[in-house]
């Protein structure tokens, strides 16, 4: 959660809004993901790649993106990096939902089983 924050920090500091909004857009998939956990401690390991890694590579991508778009005199280098960063946000963010996603998907397919077998019992018993 800390991480997510600072991530959601650095985004002010980003002159372009669209930047910003897809880093804050990454931000509260990232914080539906924690609130998941929270509520489905059982899906932690799921999620445990995603929290170790993702978010940590997250935070250093923001935090050099904000350095370099800082800098007065942009080189053509600095300005490449800058527009790879950019390029790698839908990445990221699709990758937030997606681990997201797969939570949820988990969720409704053990629904699905739990009523099968109550179906099945259901059968048996009657």
């Amino acid at each position: 959660i800390e991480k997510l924050r600072n991530i959601r920090n650095l985004s002010l500091k980003i002159v372009s809004n669209d930047v910003a909004k897809q880093i804050q857009d990454i931000c509260k998939t990232g914080a539906d993901i924690f609130d998941y956990i929270r509520k489905n401690p059982d899906d932690f390991k799921k999620a445990k790649q995603f929290i170790n890694y993702y978010l940590d590579t997250t935070e250093k991508i923001v935090n050099r993106y904000v350095q370099l778009s800082a800098a007065k005199d942009k080189s053509s280098e600095i300005e490449a990096s800058l527009k790879k960063v950019e390029e790698t946000l839908a990445s990221i963010d699709q990758t937030y939902k997606k681990q997201l996603h797969n939570l949820m998907e988990n969720d409704v397919l053990d629904l699905n089983t739990e009523i099968k077998v109550l179906e099945t019992t259901m059968k048996m018993g009657g």
